[in-house]
């Protein structure tokens, strides 16, 4: 396994324990064919949950974009390009602006699991 596939995997797992206000999913996607390979990861914004913000779209998602990398480079140290799409989601989304913890004990399970 490369040194990016893991980084890939690592990212992926963080990701699915991370929680945003407004977020459906995140998608990753990684193309070990390129010749610079680089992790993406799409923010799937609910589309509802935008239009009840009274903020311009593009503000809203670009903050959710840089925090999503900061996040990643933070806990990970990795560097990833954070895209973001807006549509429809399935689940009643929670407007409070409760944030989602990650502690250290679970970062070291998730980088365990890969390693």
């Amino acid at each position: 396994m490369s040194d990016m596939e893991k980084y890939y995997k690592l990212v992926k797992q963080f990701l699915e324990t991370y929680k945003m206000d407004g977020v459906c999913e995140f998608m990753v996607d990684w193309s070990p064919e390129d010749d610079n390979p680089t992790i993406t990861v799409y923010i799937v914004i609910d589309i509802n949950w935008l239009k009840k913000i009274q903020t311009r779209p593009e503000s809203i998602a670009r903050k959710l974009r840089e925090r999503v990398k900061d996040e990643i480079k933070k806990w990970l140290g990795v560097d990833v390009y954070v895209g973001s799409i807006a549509r429809k989601c399935n689940e009643d989304l929670s407007e409070s602006s409760q944030d989602y913890i990650v502690t250290k004990s679970q970062l070291k399970k998730i980088i365990e699991s890969v390693i």
